[in-house]
């Protein structure tokens, strides 16, 4: 009921959906409650029901959300292994072109404000900057992106990422390898990096990036060896969420991440243990 009544009360030009501030949010609200829908329609499916429409339908309710993360998400993570066959690709794939072609100038007629959050990214690159300027401007921090009417927060992410990223690199050696502490990023610049694998290799360095990347591959790996493959579609919503936002130093998101992450593996440990058994 909250994400239907935030989808048809949302101001879609602002991206603000009831009481949701942002669209990332109503989002990430969409894509929690995704992995219980799925475990339901498993479950029914066992007894004979049919869950061959559901994963279409998580992708167009994120498509709904204006949330390109959610969508990327649900594209990815959420789609049963059976349907990436090469055929299936094909056929998305021609129908994710057309759909994005169409909303670009349908957009671009009817609600132009819309078009510049959605598309901007590409108005920007195209028409504004090239790109060795945009590098030039991006690492010197004198990029000044609210000016713009065409640029759109893919584009901020970039010139974040390339900013912050300059700045690991040049920095000396013990503070490459250990890092500078949490939140280090305050020292460069006043915006986070939007990228926790950034973020984490500048407060902790490239020794503790490595470790936390070697946690995510035995969480992965425990979740590919499992039967339980909504794990597998958590894990993967974990990691293209921390490769586009802040989820380490976010309280809200990262607390509601561990919760739901501590149910599924709980659930994974049970079914192991009722095999065993």
């Amino acid at each position: 009921m909250s994400f239907t009544i935030s989808v048809l009360t949302g101001r879609y030009s602002r991206r603000e959906f009831y009481n949701f501030e942002h669209v990332n949010l109503l989002g990430t609200y969409l894509v929690f409650i995704s992995i219980f829908y799925l475990i339901h329609y498993k479950e029914k499916n066992k007894k004979g029901g049919n869950i061959e429409s559901s994963p279409f339908s998580l992708i167009i309710g994120s498509y709904l959300t204006l949330s390109t993360g959610a969508f990327v998400t649900q594209l990815t993570a959420f789609i049963p292994s059976k349907y990436y066959r090469l055929k299936n690709i094909r056929y998305l794939s021609i129908l994710l072109i057309i759909t994005g072609i169409s909303s670009y100038y349908i957009t671009n007629s009817f609600s132009p404000d819309l078009h510049q959050k959605i598309f901007g990214s590409l108005n920007y690159f195209g028409r504004e900057i090239s790109l060795r300027e945009f590098y030039q401007e991006s690492i010197h921090q004198n990029l000044e992106l609210n000016d713009s009417e065409n640029s759109g927060s893919f584009t901020w992410r970039i010139f974040s990422y390339t900013f912050y990223l300059y700045n690991i690199f040049h920095q000396n050696i013990l503070n490459f390898l250990f890092g500078s502490g949490a939140e280090s990023f305050f020292q460069f610049a006043t915006f986070a990096p939007h990228n926790d694998f950034i973020a984490i290799f500048l407060d902790f360095g490239l020794v503790g990036l490595l470790c936390f990347l070697f946690f995510l591959f035995k969480m992965f790996k425990t979740a590919i060896n499992s039967d339980f493959d909504i794990l597998t579609s958590f894990v993967v919503f974990l990691l293209l969420r921390l490769a586009f936002e802040n989820v380490i130093y976010s309280s809200y998101v990262f607390s509601l991440i561990s919760a739901i992450g501590g149910l599924l593996y709980g659930t994974l440990l049970e079914n192991n243990n009722a095999k065993k058994i």
